[in-house]
């Protein structure tokens, strides 16, 4: 869990969120350069991961913990790969304005 907190965080705090430099959802490489949080901030991470909706965080949970391809993530869930890429990016979009702005604590 430690590693995934990690993981997401690494990917949010991130300058993109394009499909390209991602790897979750088939690819074999790493999910890019494997950044240290110390505990504040993967408390952070914990805390902005919870305030996601549900299907927002089953689709990070799939593709990044799990490591299940965008299709394993569509059939499991019984929707579109193009749905599962609209989750994600919105998960992370959330994640990353939270965390840029931890004053911004409003709902989705």
């Amino acid at each position: 869990y430690r590693q995934w907190c990690d993981e997401i965080g690494a990917i949010v705090g991130g300058s993109v969120l394009n499909d390209d430099s991602l790897s979750a959802g088939g690819g074999t490489e790493p999910l890019g350069e494997q950044v240290l949080l110390d505990a504040e901030r993967r408390g952070e991470v914990r805390q902005v991961l919870s305030a996601l909706g549900p299907r927002q965080r089953q689709v990070l949970a799939l593709l990044y913990f799990d490591r299940l391809t965008g299709r394993e993530v569509a059939d499991a869930m019984g929707v579109t790969e193009s749905r599962v890429s609209q989750l994600r990016r919105q998960a992370l979009e959330e994640m990353r304005v939270r965390l840029l702005d931890p004053g911004d604590r409003r709902t989705a």
